[in-house]
């Protein structure tokens, strides 16, 4: 994950089999006013560790019955073999080995044979500290012993020693410039693993483990990251979030930032070179060594400065350097009395099962390395510089306003249009349906005043006046018309038998308008007395007369 802290944005996300790790340094400020939050992008001073580790072919196979760089890793694996008398210096003949070979370490009752331990990590310096070595040369006077014998008692822990000059490529008396930059060196012991392959939480008696041994370099580069931020509408720090990190490109080498390195003309054992990022302006500047490149690989310090030992409160003197030596001598070197956080997992369930993860092979072995620098220099160093501030008196007339470009979170109703189909389809059957209407009542010449009289005639009072009392009101008359001249005719219905049904309108008339009409009876399909209606008026009616 990728977090603000204080003073620093952190980077522990994995990419790949690896961890990258690194700092960005940021005095972290945020802007106000923005009601729904927003988010930017700003350019930071980004420090990241860059470890490779090799195998060494070399794995520690023990139980529980017995108790509860390339050149560095062919030196540390040769001074090995002679002191196992596979071998002798100078010896052209057949080795004392073969691929998978087992050689034993000593009596484990011993205190000077090492004993892997099972839950945890160890990282240390190329020391052979897992062979029983003397301190010095030892004492052969008077003894006949063979050549291999004598290489044996010759290898002593001070022959190890010259890969602390071999692996990095400079040593405390080299100057203290551009030419020689930070790597540190050592030993990284894996966390043992099952032979059988199954991972167990149970340490369980008689079962066989092997731990492998790496050898791992890490030097430290310093380069320009984007890094997108977001933040809600509180304008809190404690809301401000990390989005994005994206390596900063250039187009072409003059666009490419411009680093330079202190031209000390002291050892590196007697001071730290500063460096940094200059203005084009100071490319030529006497007493700096400038180099303009997207990534700058940080000048060499002492080996012997640590975080803690540091007096220096700028930190890119010698508190990166620090961090690093610390990380190979005092974060995980299984030392009760160590100053630093103890990283090995010893003391840490969930932090051992990690390292048990990411140690089945180099590459995610130096994932490991990055993760303890990233959170070593996390302790130590802080940011003191913000995209998003304004000029000020002290900065000088004439400073221009450096505001970081925010874009502001705003509220937006937005709909699924899948969700629209079928009010399409509903609206489009109707644009049909319409058009369709439209197209026949042009065709057809249709009136609303036409439909208006229609459905005047379905009235069954307007049915019965205008068959009754023709002559009163017309037939298409408008309702208020009718209403006045006909609706005032008070009617009656009864029920009489077919037999007794009585013509409402003279068949025989040929000048009525209302032959079409000649009877108003209904009669009920399929039935042996059909019921049928008759209208009639009131006994003053000189037409008919009720009937009972």
């Amino acid at each position: 994950m990728t977090q603000a802290v204080e003073g620093l944005v952190v980077n522990t996300v994995h990419s790949g089999d690896t961890v990258r790790g690194g700092i960005g340094l940021r005095n972290h400020t945020v802007p106000s006013g923005l009601p729904y939050g927003g988010r930017w992008s700003e350019d930071l001073l980004w420090i990241e560790p860059v470890t490779a580790c090799v195998d060494t072919n070399l794995t520690f196979h023990f139980s529980l019955a017995d108790r509860a760089d390339n050149v560095t890793r062919v030196i540390s694996n040769a001074l090995t073999a002679v002191f196992l008398n596979v071998t002798y210096p100078g010896n052209k003949g057949p080795k004392n080995t073969s691929k998978g070979r087992e050689f034993s370490l000593g009596d484990t009752d011993s205190i000077d044979v090492y004993k892997p331990d099972l839950n945890r990590i160890k990282i240390g310096p190329i020391d052979g500290g897992y062979l029983n070595l003397a301190t010095g040369p030892s004492n052969v006077t008077g003894l006949n012993l063979s050549t291999p014998a004598q290489a044996r008692l010759g290898i002593t822990s001070e022959n190890f020693t010259d890969n602390q000059v071999i692996c990095p490529g400079y040593g405390g008396g080299d100057d203290s410039n551009s030419t020689h930059m930070m790597i540190a060196c050592g030993y990284f012991y894996g966390a043992p693993q099952r032979e059988d392959g199954i991972e167990s939480l149970i340490f369980e008696l008689y079962r066989n483990w092997i731990q492998t041994l790496y050898v791992c370099a890490t030097g430290i580069h310093s380069f320009i990251e984007s890094v997108g931020f977001s933040i809600n509408g509180s304008s809190s720090l404690n809301n401000l979030q990390v989005v994005s990190l994206e390596d900063k490109h250039y187009p072409e080498n003059r666009s490419e930032p411009l680093w330079a390195v202190e031209e000390t003309n002291f050892n590196i054992s007697e001071i730290a070179a500063l460096w940094g990022l200059v203005h084009d302006r100071y490319e030529a500047a006497e007493g700096l060594a400038t180099h303009r490149a997207e990534k700058f690989w940080l000048p060499a310090v002492s080996s012997l400065a640590t975080i803690l030992s540091s007096i220096d409160s700028i930190a890119s003197n010698s508190a990166f350097g620090s961090a690093l030596t610390d990380l190979y001598h005092n974060s995980a070197t299984g030392s009760p009395h160590l100053q630093l956080a103890d990283y090995s997992g010893r003391y840490n369930m969930a932090l051992s099962r990690l390292w048990g993860n990411m140690s089945t092979s180099p590459a995610a072995a130096s994932g490991i390395i990055n993760l303890i620098y990233t959170d070593i220099i996390s302790t130590a160093v802080v940011g003191t510089k913000s995209a998003i501030r304004r000029s000020s008196t002290r900065a000088g007339a004439g400073t221009p306003n450096t505001l970081a470009q925010v874009t502001e979170y705003t509220r937006q109703i937005q709909y699924n249009w899948l969700y629209a189909i079928p009010a399409a389809v509903i609206i489009a059957a109707t644009i049909l349906a319409l058009v369709f209407v439209v197209v026949m009542w042009i065709i057809s010449r249709f009136s609303i005043s036409y439909m208006r009289q229609l459905l005047n005639q379905t009235s069954t009072g307007r049915i019965v006046t205008n068959v009754l009392y023709p002559e009163i009101s017309q037939p298409t008359a408008p309702t208020s018309e009718w209403i006045d001249e006909a609706g005032i005719q008070r009617l009656a219905f009864t029920k009489v038998p077919k037999e007794e049904a009585v013509d409402i309108v003279n068949e025989t008339d040929t000048e009525s308008p209302h032959l079409r009409m000649s009877l108003l009876t209904f009669g009920q399909a399929e039935s042996k007395k059909t019921a049928l209606y008759k209208v009639l008026v009131e006994k003053k009616s000189p037409v008919f007369e009720r009937r009972k």
